[in-house]
């Protein structure tokens, strides 16, 4: 399974896919987008509420937003999308930037 580790090693992304694809799902080929980020949390419960925000790189203007590091399957640019999550754990703010590509809407993956 392809994954990727955010800056700080803090954070990984979890790439269910072979690859991911523009678009809302079902891609070309009937499969889904999905992506699975997971966080260093506080322990023991590991509870944590995470926000995850996706840009295109350079860009300061987020395309996606979402929460509670859970999974992603619509990404709605091509190119390379930096997911930067922000979460608090044991006490202070931790942030930590995961870069994935994403082809062009269309493509069969």
């Amino acid at each position: 399974m392809p994954w990727a580790f955010g800056t700080h090693n803090t954070a990984v992304a979890f790439v269910f896919s072979k690859v991911l694809v523009a678009g809302s799902g079902p891609r070309v080929d009937g499969t889904y987008n999905k992506v699975r980020f997971v966080a260093n949390a506080d322990y023991p419960n590991g509870y944590m509420n995470v926000a995850i925000e996706a840009r295109p790189l350079g860009e300061s203007q987020p395309i996606l937003t979402f929460t509670n590091a859970g999974s992603v399957g619509d990404f709605p640019k091509a190119g390379c999308l930096s997911f930067r999550l922000s979460w608090s754990a044991h006490g202070q703010a931790q942030v930590s930037t995961i870069n994935l590509e994403v082809l062009p809407a269309d493509t069969v993956p």
